[in-house]
C-alpha cells in the first residue's frame, strides 16, 4: 500500500460544503513541512503584506510508480536546487538505479555524483547549454557508431556497451 493509499483510508469528518481540498491532500502538505521542518514563524498571513512571506524550496528523491519520497533536502537561503541535489544524492543508496532529473539538474558534478554511486542517469537538457544541446542533437541524426561518439568528446562507452548487450539479447 502506498502512503497516499493510506492516507486516503483515513476517515473525512468536515462537512461536505466545507471542503476546498481532499485529506488526503492537506495530509501530503502537512507531512511533507513536517519533514522539511517547516516552522510557523517562517511562513506568514498571505493576506499581510507588511510581513515578508518566506518559502522554503525542496529537492526531492521520487518514485513515482511507487508513490513515495525516498529523501529531500531544502535548499539553502540564497541558493537553489544545484547545489541541494549532489546532498540528496548522497544521501541515497543508487546502485544499478537510473536517476532523471529536469534540465536545471544537466550539470557535470551531479553526472559525476551519479557515477560515482554506481547508478546511470537521464537528464532533461535545454538550449541554455548550447553545446552540449547542439552535439546531441547531431548525436540523433546521424548513425550510432563509437567513434562517431568519441568525436563528440562525450565519454558513451558505457551507452555503446548498453546498446550491444541489447542487439546481443535480440
Amino acid at each position: 500500500m502506498t502512503l497516499k493509499e493510506s492516507l486516503m483510508t483515513i476517515k473525512d469528518f468536515r462537512i461536505d460544503r466545507c471542503k476546498k481540498h481532499n485529506l488526503c491532500d492537506i495530509l501530503m502538505i502537512v507531512l511533507i513541512g513536517y519533514l522539511t521542518g517547516c516552522k510557523d514563524s517562517e511562513y506568514n498571513n498571505h493576506n499581510d503584506e507588511s510581513k515578508s512571506h518566506k518559502v522554503a524550496h525542496v529537492v526531492s528523491a521520487f518514485a513515482s510508480s511507487m508513490e513515495i519520497c525516498f529523501g529531500q533536502v531544502k535548499t539553502e537561503d540564497k541558493s537553489n536546487e544545484i547545489t541541494a541535489i549532489p546532498e540528496l544524492l548522497e544521501l541515497l543508496e543508487l546502485k544499478g538505479l537510473i536517476v532523471t532529473i529536469d534540465a536545471m539538474g544537466c550539470q557535470k558534478k551531479i553526472a559525476e555524483k551519479i557515477v560515482e554511486k554506481k547508478a546511470d542517469y537521464l537528464f532533461s537538457l535545454k538550449g541554455n547549454q548550447e553545446k552540449l544541446h547542439e552535439d546531441v542533437k547531431d548525436f540523433f541524426n546521424h548513425e550510432l557508431d563509437e567513434k562517431r561518439l568519441l568525436m563528440l568528446g562525450y565519454d558513451f562507452k558505457h551507452l555503446i556497451r548498453l546498446m550491444n548487450a541489447k542487439e546481443k539479447k535480440q
